[in-house]
């Protein structure tokens, strides 16, 4: 007879192999099978063998160390059921993540150069209060339109490079931009998580920036309407589709456009374009010392006009009459402004989004 219980049982057992769905749907004690548990093990369907109830309620086999064992009566006959899950106990992992803007202008170049970011840590879902975390923050070489790199680049500022989680499991920093414009990446360290370090990077740029074209019209001679002709070698763009150097708003091109429409009614011929705005905009450090910036140029509503490029010198006295009609006597009207540097390096720096600004500088 105890031959014929054996048999039954090890039947039921083979049923319960058979059928893992359905002992993928039942939940003992808790804990579902194949799911994760509220105390951190994660349960999946696994046939042990036979196991009985004793008197005092105690599982038998005994449970292997870090094994939980959930015994189901199989069949109504007899006193014998079958192990039919195992629990493995794990804990949730601790992360950390990093959150925020992912752009910010450069400092100098009008409206705000700051952004706040939060690192927050938990555990499974919960917020995880108390834990260190360190910051630092690092800038990527030759980004935002500079050619060249060295330990004096600026790099922007946090607020803290420490703190401690609150209450919501979060540390909130500040990040301050340079007046270089680039890529920075922000990385946060944390002891206790299991996927750190995190980082993110940041945009420190002048938006919607647009490249004059490098394909200017002709005039009726067959000379070009207007010419590229900066000299600048370290902010050339590395094979990009344009230089770096010549990046306007929308309105300033059009406004460009305009300005040279004057000109050639005037009698200018070819205009030479020389520096506007890095394709990210910011400071234009045209010494490439990231210091003695070009004199504006920062976000894409300036450019300088040469006397003595494109095969198109202009005398002192033609600047000096083109000077008068724009500014003084004001004869033509149009939307920019001139200043006339006349001895050192003569040049018209033009403010292409400003009508009030016309004066004469020596240098």
């Amino acid at each position: 007879m105890s031959k014929i219980i054996h048999r039954r049982a090890l039947s039921l057992v083979l049923v319960a192999m058979a059928a893992p769905t359905v002992q993928a749907q039942i939940t003992v004690q808790g804990w579902t099978v194949g799911s994760w548990g509220s105390d951190g093990r994660s349960c999946y369907p696994s046939i042990q063998e036979a196991c009985t109830i004793g008197g005092n309620g105690q599982l038998s086999p005994s449970p292997t160390a870090g094994t939980g064992y959930t015994c189901r009566e199989m069949g109504t006959e007899g006193p014998y059921w079958a192990a039919i899950n195992k629990c493995y106990y794990q804990q949730f992992p601790t992360l950390v993540a990093l959150s925020g803007p992912s752009e910010t202008r450069p400092a100098a170049t009008g409206g705000s150069s700051e952004i706040t970011l939060i690192a927050k840590v938990t555990n499974s879902t919960a917020a995880k209060s108390g834990v260190a975390l360190g910051f630092s923050v690092d800038v990527t070489p030759n980004s935002g339109g500079h050619e060249h790199h060295d330990v004096a680049r600026p790099k922007g500022l946090l607020s803290a490079t420490q703190g401690v989680t609150d209450a919501n499991g979060e540390v909130k920093i500040v990040f301050k931009a340079p007046e270089v414009a680039g890529v920075h990446t922000i990385q946060v360290a944390c002891a206790v998580c299991s996927n750190s370090p995190v980082s993110k990077e940041i945009q420190v740029r002048v938006p919607d920036l647009l490249p004059i074209s490098p394909n200017p019209p002709q005039n009726a001679d067959g000379t070009f309407v207007y010419a590229l002709t900066s000299v600048d070698k370290t902010h050339q763009g590395n094979g990009r589709y344009h230089h770096n150097q010549y990046y306007l708003t929308e309105q300033s091109r059009q406004n460009l456009r305009a300005m040279i429409s004057n000109f050639a009614t005037e009698g200018w011929g070819t205009v030479a374009l020389n520096d506007a705005s890095l394709f990210w905009g910011g400071r234009y450090d045209i010494t490439s010392n990231w210091r003695g910036p070009h004199a504006g140029h920062r976000d894409g509503r300036e450019i300088d006009i040469s006397f003595a490029r494109a095969n198109n010198p202009i005398s002192a006295s033609k600047q000096n009459d083109f000077y008068d009609k724009f500014c003084k006597t004001k004869k033509v009207n149009f939307p920019f402004s001139l200043l006339h540097h006349y001895v050192n390096a003569p040049h018209f720096h033009v403010y292409l989004e400003k009508q009030t600004a016309c004066w004469k500088s020596e240098h």
